[in-house]
């Protein structure tokens, strides 16, 4: 064994060689290694950890062979064939900046281009690239052969104090299992000897750890003070030795009354009871009841009233309203104890009928109750008071006037006019409608409303009778606002000249002969020619013009890592300059790492694999565990030889059979050596031949194995009624057990007599009333509503109600009487349902009153009069008929005054003529004719 495995299997935590050394074969050291000289592997050098030596801080490292590299640091690294890295890092350019400029694959940062992400290849590769700046992890698959012991940072395990080199083996480890857990002892080989056994041996780890005495087990060491023995078999138990008492559960048959101190009870008969006497236990006395034989009957084992009842003569005075069923009666809501009186009951007559309107209802004024009878204009008339006029009732639309008298008012609807000429103004205070032609022939034209609706398709400006452009010339439409907002026709260039800006609604173009000219965003295709001399930024489009030359571009090249190319070029092999790339990921690398190209020792984190497990304890390399907790529970052959200490209770599986005790085990071995009954404890290989069990727990004792007497004193409690022999009595037919309670005793008193009714309890019911109970014996025997009083039994078909109080009477239905449509009338009082009962009105709509009525197309069959002369107006300043149609046209103002022009009053008559109008002055008797201009 080499002086190294001897290192390795110290298992210190650092070994040192000065000097050279020669190793052959495969050596794990359990700890660091550091080397002073030179070190030279002639096979693999695999190591766990970190591997430094001098040379990784040289300015050139060169590593032979395909080699997997976590992290490369170096001033130059040159790769002689493919190089692929996660991530490639060159400290002197920008973050996020990488450009290849020049011929001879340097690395520059010129600003070219700019890009973040992405992998960068390059097929040739000069330069140093550190490992250190490589991103990723190096497969298996990259590593060229397998890790040298002297590459890994650990290249040693250590079990149980025994350290073993990675690929060395040590067939007889002398383990520490101090800490191990879980070794069966059927792997164990040999015996243990009771020196082994570490203090006594539970119960769990016997055989047999209990003992069982008469249906009792117990475990060694177990006690019971009062074990329930099964003494079934058992026999001359003394009834001395018996403590407390024996409950009725223990008792074996009945017992006998002569055997009990005390077995008879005295009945005593109570009120209204006869008989009784002493009771002895199996034995009956008989209690009789006595009834009055009247109303009192015993029935059915129980005390009854007679089948025929309790009669008007047995009953004391009138019954209470609190001893019937139902005391009060109820009418129309209102609810009436028997007795009780309601002069003016407030009555719900919801369902009533039948209430003549001619008597039935009050506070109906004069005349309306024959109205309601009769609905006819006239008694209408009779009971309506402050009326206007007489004759028929006058409804809105369309009525027959006979010489009203109007003053004030206003007609609206439809009025007509033939012809008509208004001196004055002449205002319409409706709508106005011409089926003729409309000619206005004035200076200005004033129109003021909200919409100008017209059913032509032109409107025409400019109509003279002879229209010239030059009369045209300024003409057009005028918008009033602030100013003038103007589209006027100008004559001098034949153009509209609008006032302010043109504006179309989206979606919209301006258009010459059918082509869209212009939109909001486009030029129409019909546009072919311009003098444009600049344009703004053209943001897309298709350029279909000369092919635009490098020369005529600001920057018509790229450069990455030196290399240089124009736009359109192409550099097949380009000889980038990586050394200051970074983030070149591992998995881009072509080839793989030797073990020479490897800088310093590879750590654990950069192993699939850096860690051993045995026994269920995990190591990782290069760790140590002096006293590793073995699983052994699958380990084989373990010598008990070998085993330090003692075994506990808790590390034995199972019982111990007797082949694996050498000799027997000492009571004072054993954690329990004894076993205890009924309070007394006996050693395990002792004898107790009489033994003072306490057997207060012991059950199926038999008491014919008992001998002497027991005593009263010795009995448990009371003796319950089924060990007695007689165990019950009986009275009156009611039997009940010693100690039992009947509250209410159905007695058989068929022969018991003078039993009080004063001695009843509770009521009578109504089915043990016989017959119907006379009003005389009742307190309350009649009813009172509305004044009327009833005695229960009679009746008041027409009862003259008092119902000042009452409430609910639908009129559509509880008043008889009515003519047809009234009701509908008082219960929605319109004038549509006044119509619809008046028969023989006149007109239709709203229904009229005197004063300021609005009228709808009346039509007068007589004439029409003010009530005063000279003092009513027809019309109002601001609201006038909109046309009068009259034959003549008689004047006067004599009865209103004198005019406001010569202080004179006159008198005229005009008239129509075919040919002329002429007036008349009746006051003169002076004819006229209005001299007239036809236009």
């Amino acid at each position: 064994m080499s002086r190294a495995r001897d290192l390795a299997k110290a298992g210190g935590v650092q070994q040192r060689l000065v000097g050279f050394s020669s190793h052959v074969g495969i050596s794990t050291f359990a700890a660091n290694v550091v080397m002073s000289g030179d070190l030279s592997v002639a096979g693999d050098l695999n190591v766990t950890g970190d591997l430094s030596y001098d040379q990784t801080t040289a300015s050139d490292q060169r590593i032979t062979g395909i080699s997997t590299l976590n992290q490369v640091q170096a001033t130059t690294v040159q790769v002689s064939a493919g190089f692929t890295a996660a991530t490639a890092q060159i400290s002197d350019l920008t973050s996020g900046r990488v450009v290849v400029a020049g011929t001879n694959g340097a690395l520059g940062d010129s600003g070219s281009l700019t890009f973040s992400g992405g992998t960068l290849t390059a097929t040739t590769f000069s330069g140093n690239l550190p490992t250190t700046d490589l991103t990723g992890t190096i497969t298996n698959a990259q590593l060229a052969g397998s890790i040298a012991n002297s590459k890994l940072s650990n290249d040693s395990v250590s079990f149980g104090g025994v350290s073993v080199d990675l690929g060395a083996s040590d067939a007889t480890p002398a383990f520490d299992l101090s800490d191990a857990t879980a070794y069966p002892t059927s792997s164990l080989t040999g015996t243990i000897t009771n020196a082994q056994l570490a203090g006594s041996i539970a119960n769990s780890k016997l055989a047999s750890p209990s003992a069982s005495i008469g249906g009792v087990t117990i475990t060694l060491g177990g006690t019971d003070a009062t074990p329930a023995f099964d003494l079934s078999d058992a026999t001359d138990y003394p009834t001395s030795s018996l403590t407390g008492t024996i409950t009725n559960a223990q008792l074996a048959g009945s017992i006998a009354n002569d055997k009990l101190s005390n077995s008879s009870a005295t009945v005593t008969a109570g009120s209204a009871l006869t008989g009784g006497g002493t009771l002895t236990l199996g034995s009956s006395v008989t209690l009789n009841v006595g009834v009055d034989d009247s109303s009192i009957e015993v029935s059915s084992d129980a005390v009854r009233v007679k089948a025929s009842g309790v009669t008007n003569t047995m009953l004391a005075g009138s019954i209470a309203n609190s001893k019937l069923s139902n005391s009060s009666v109820s009418y129309g809501g209102v609810s009436l104890s028997l007795g009780g009186s309601d002069s003016t009951p407030a009555f719900n007559l919801a369902d009533a009928t039948g209430l003549p309107v001619s008597s039935g209802i009050d506070g109906l004024g004069s005349g309306v109750a024959s109205f309601l009878a009769t609905p006819s204009s006239s008694n209408l008339r009779s009971a309506v008071t402050g009326e206007t006029g007489s004759g028929a009732l006058v409804f809105g639309t369309s009525p027959t006037i006979s010489s009203p008298a109007i003053s004030g008012g206003s007609f609206t609807g439809r009025q007509e006019i033939d012809d008509a000429v208004v001196s004055g103004g002449f205002v319409v205070g409706a709508g106005l409608t011409v089926t003729g032609d409309l000619t206005i022939n004035g200076t200005t034209t004033t129109i003021n409303s909200t919409t100008i609706s017209v059913d032509d398709k032109h409107i025409e400006l400019g109509a003279t009778t002879s229209p010239t452009d030059s009369s045209a010339n300024g003409g057009g439409v005028i918008l009033k606002g602030d100013s003038d907002h103007t589209i006027l026709w100008q004559n001098d260039n034949d153009q509209w000249e609008f006032s302010e800006h043109v504006n179309l609604v989206s979606g919209k173009t301006f258009q010459i002969a059918d082509a869209s000219v212009l939109s909001a965003t486009t030029l129409g295709s019909s546009v072919v020619s311009s003098s444009l001399t600049s344009v703004g930024t053209i943001a897309s489009g298709v350029w279909n013009g000369t092919a635009i030359t490098n020369a005529n571009l600001a920057n018509s090249s790229v450069s990455f890592g030196g290399v240089s190319v124009a736009l359109g070029a192409a550099n097949a092999t380009p000889a980038f300059d990586l050394s200051d790339a970074t983030g070149l990921p591992t998995t881009s690398l072509t080839g793989t790492i030797t073990n020479a190209q490897l800088a310093g020792s590879i750590a654990n984190s950069k192993l699939s694999n850096s860690t051993v497990s045995f026994g269920g304890v995990s190591l990782a390399l290069g760790a140590s565990d002096s006293t590793p907790a073995f699983d052994l529970a699958d380990a084989t052959n373990y010598p008990t030889s070998s085993l330090t200490g003692t075994i506990t209770n808790a590390q034995l599986a199972g019982s111990i059979a007797a082949g694996k005790l050498a000799g027997s085990i000492g009571n004072s071995l054993l954690s329990n050596s004894s076993v205890s009954f009924g309070g007394v404890s006996l050693a395990l290989g002792a004898a107790d031949s009489t033994p003072a069990f306490d057997l207060s727990d012991a059950t199926d004792y038999p008491t014919s194995s008992l001998t002497g007497t027991i005593t009263n004193a010795q009995l448990a409690g009371s003796i319950a009624n089924s060990k007695l022999a007689s165990p019950s009595a009986s009275i009156g037919g009611v039997t009940i057990t010693l100690g039992g309670t009947d509250a209410t005793p159905a007695f058989d008193l068929s022969d018991a007599t003078d039993y009080p009714t004063s001695s009843l309890s509770g009521t009578i019911t109504n089915a043990q009333l016989a017959g119907s109970i006379a009003n005389g014996k009742l307190s309350n025997s009649s009813v009172q509503f509305g004044g009327i009083t009833v005695s229960l039994g009679s009746g008041d078909s027409t009862p003259a109600f008092n119902l000042a109080d009452a409430t609910g009477l639908p009129i559509s239905s509880g008043v008889s009487g009515l003519a047809s449509n009234v009701a509908t009338f008082l219960g929605t009082p319109s004038s549509a349902n006044l119509r619809s009962a008046v028969t023989d009105e006149t007109g239709s709509g709203s229904l009229v009153f005197g004063t300021s009525p609005t009228i709808a197309g009346m039509t007068v069959s007589d004439h029409v009069v003010p009530n005063a002369n000279g003092t009513i107006n027809l019309g109002a300043s601001g609201t006038r008929f909109a046309n009068v149609y009259s034959s003549d046209l008689d004047l006067s103002n004599e009865a209103k005054g004198v005019n406001t022009v010569d202080g004179t009053w006159g008198s005229y008559l005009i008239e129509e003529g075919e040919e002329h109008l002429y007036i008349t002055n009746r006051r003169s008797g002076k004819k006229f004719r209005f001299m007239l201009e036809e236009v």
